[in-house]
């Protein structure tokens, strides 16, 4: 519930900066959506809520150049780069 109302907050806060929004992108994670239709309720806008599955946790591929910052589990020595 904390995080519901925070989320509340953060709608009304993002009217008060008086900057145009067209689009809420988010992950089609359950929590992901539920956030962006409790901050789209607040706005003054009517916003289209907008899936990107390239926000979707965890990390389908290794990053090149590879950084360290994989999963565990993921074996860059078994990667094709495209």
């Amino acid at each position: 519930s904390l995080g519901k109302e925070q989320l509340q907050y953060t709608g009304q806060r993002l009217n008060q900066l008086n900057v145009t929004f067209y689009r809420l992108i988010h992950s089609g994670m359950v929590r992901a959506v539920e956030s962006a239709q409790i901050i789209q309720q607040q706005l003054t806008q009517q916003l289209d809520l907008i899936e990107d599955k390239n926000l979707t946790e965890g990390l389908p591929v290794a990053p090149v150049p590879y950084a360290g910052i994989s999963q565990t589990y993921v074996d860059v020595s078994q990667t094709t780069f495209l």
